[in-house]
């Protein structure tokens, strides 16, 4: 493997979360945030499926605490929202046998095997 391609595939970066305002107008981030439950629930309401999720992955968990079933949606969704992060991590992070050829594996672990123990002048005491 090239190292352009390397660092193309395994190139710094997170999944952020969305800010709310790239999400929401400000006149709805309002209602979510500091409306009554029933303005709450209503603005939640009227989001697409998959604006809702996003939002729902962002608030603090107040906001949904008078909300019917919402509370329920919000787990579902951080729960999805970690598993892309989780995923992200991995993909910019790999364990080291996705990296290497099963014999590379093999090789590596024989040779730390055989490989006496160092001890360096400056962990001891």
């Amino acid at each position: 493997m090239y190292s352009s391609s390397i660092i193309r595939q395994f190139s710094p970066g997170m999944v952020r979360p969305i800010p709310l305002n790239e999400l929401l107008s400000g006149d709805q981030i309002r209602k979510v945030l500091n409306g009554t439950p029933e303005e709450r629930q209503a603005a939640i309401l009227a989001l697409d499926p998959d604006k809702r999720m996003k939002v729902l992955a962002n608030v603090p968990p107040n906001v949904v605490a008078g909300t019917a079933g919402a509370s329920e949606e919000q787990a579902t969704a951080r729960q999805k929202q970690q598993e892309k992060q989780r995923i992200e991590m991995r993909r910019l992070r790999p364990r080291l046998n996705e990296l290497l050829e099963s014999w590379q594996c093999r090789s590596l672990s024989a040779e730390r095997r055989n490989s006496a123990p160092r001890s360096s002048p400056l962990w001891t005491h």
